[in-house]
């Protein structure tokens, strides 16, 4: 079977997929419209539940607050999380000092790749080779 041929069937399957989306589209838009008050109720649902976990939540942490209480009877239970903040260039001046095993000293890629890619010594010296890849470009449906 020619290129010219399989390009044919990948088009005409591509259509059919097309017209399918477009019925599920207006199948979609049809029960959206027929279920408006479901969708309604649900959001003003959601929006009921998300109001009473954050009364909840304000209510736990202002225990918690005044006399530590962590766990619940109910359930409900207050996690510690730490969370360090630190001007990052006072942190590496510290860690050349101190922790270099905390420096890590990458590589940009993309520059490396962008500049490397048209030097031919870098080639000749064997640091990279050049690999080119064919991939196969489908034209859209018409």
């Amino acid at each position: 079977m020619t290129i010219d041929k399989k390009l044919e069937i990948v088009q005409e399957e591509r259509k059919k997929l097309i017209e399918l989306e477009s019925q599920k589209e207006i199948s979609m838009t049809r029960w959206r419209t027929e279920n408006a008050a479901l969708l309604k109720s649900i959001q003003a649902q959601d929006d009921v539940v998300t109001l009473s976990e954050q009364s909840l939540r304000n209510e736990a942490l202002d225990e918690y607050k005044a006399n530590a209480t962590k766990k619940f009877d109910c359930g409900v239970e207050i996690k510690e999380f730490t969370e360090l903040k630190y001007e990052e260039s006072k942190a590496m001046v510290w860690c050349e000092k101190n922790f270099q095993a905390a420096i890590k000293k990458t590589l940009d890629k993309k520059k490396f790749e962008g500049v490397a890619k048209d030097t031919i010594e870098l080639q000749k010296d064997g640091l990279i080779t050049v690999v080119v890849t064919p991939k196969v470009m489908i034209p859209k449906v018409k």
